[in-house]
């Protein structure tokens, strides 16, 4: 991931992925409304997520997108962590607010990093879009609730 600045106040953000296979390249490409990205240890598919994401965020300001995982605690030390070290570039990043799990971007986008694990927290949520991290962990309701808030 690189990113280009340019002009005074307004950054001009060149994002560039350098996908680890195939699969991680065609996941965060697809236009597909739903998608799924599913591989062994080490194939990427946190990172493809929170490029996905982040993309989401940056073609369309002021987005809303969820990041989550099935335990918020998990989630808090391994996608976000894997987003704001790997994946985001801190010139980006407007606001980090820690306890809330929200990150505001200087395009006026938000992402939220959540646990599925409170689903009343996330059950009033207007989302863009929305992914789930190690899905595997989660079930069919959570799905349904997620695609709900869509």
């Amino acid at each position: 991931m690189s990113l280009l600045l340019s002009g005074r106040d307004t950054p001009t953000i060149n994002l560039v992925f350098n996908p680890v296979n195939r699969a991680q390249d065609g996941f965060v490409k697809s236009t597909a409304s739903r998608g799924l990205f599913s591989g062994a240890f080490g194939s990427g598919k946190s990172v493809a997520l929170c490029t996905k994401g982040l993309k989401l965020s940056q073609d369309y300001p002021g987005n809303f997108g969820l990041i989550c995982r099935k335990v918020r605690a998990t989630l808090y030390q391994t996608t976000l962590k894997t987003f704001l070290e790997l994946v985001c570039p801190k010139e980006i990043i407007a606001d980090y607010n820690k306890t809330e799990g929200l990150v505001t971007l200087t395009n006026s986008s938000q992402i939220l990093f959540g646990g599925l694990d409170d689903p009343l927290k996330l059950g009033s949520l207007n989302l863009g879009w929305a992914g789930i991290d190690e899905a595997i962990e989660s079930n069919e309701d959570d799905w349904k609730m997620l695609e709900g808030r869509l």
